[in-house]
């Protein structure tokens, strides 16, 4: 279990969505184009605390956030056709994660344990120089590791 493995994963699955995104990446990058519209970055999210702690029984529990960016577009595209581009995808991630909530049994889990499993807002995105319209989500991931203590 790593967060790479977690990106590739997560990467597989929305590959697999319906309505379809043109392109999927598992890491950022600073350039989009027109053609890849729809697309998706996976990645461990920015500016955002994770954690490792001990647990009982010899177990550390590792959990992080990573971020999935959705563009619909670049901003300078009326308001209207980005909004119309976007709305499935809230409810069509939700349907592929919740079918796999521990990602092919890389993770012990996905969301927050207590039902919640990812948050979102919607609206413009700046990436690189860029000013994108899209979904901004974040999944919070849990694994659990041996860990040797003495």
């Amino acid at each position: 279990m790593s967060i790479q493995t977690t990106l590739t994963y997560l990467q597989t699955v929305l590959e697999k969505m319906n309505p379809p995104l043109n392109v999927v990446k598992n890491a950022p990058t600073e350039s989009v184009s027109p053609a890849e519209f729809p697309m998706a970055l996976i990645m461990l999210a920015p500016q955002i605390s994770n954690s490792w702690r001990l647990e009982a029984s010899g177990y550390g529990r590792h959990t992080y956030y990573v971020t999935i960016y959705v563009f619909a577009g670049f901003r300078n595209t009326g308001v209207t056709e980005l909004h119309n581009r976007i709305l499935g995808y809230p409810k069509t991630i939700a349907d592929v994660l919740i079918a796999d909530m521990t990602l092919g049994g890389n993770v012990t889990f996905i969301g927050d344990g207590s039902g919640n499993i990812f948050s979102y807002r919607y609206g413009e995105i700046g990436w690189a120089d860029l000013r994108l319209w899209g979904l901004v989500l974040n999944l919070s991931v849990t694994e659990k590791h041996v860990q040797i203590t003495n």
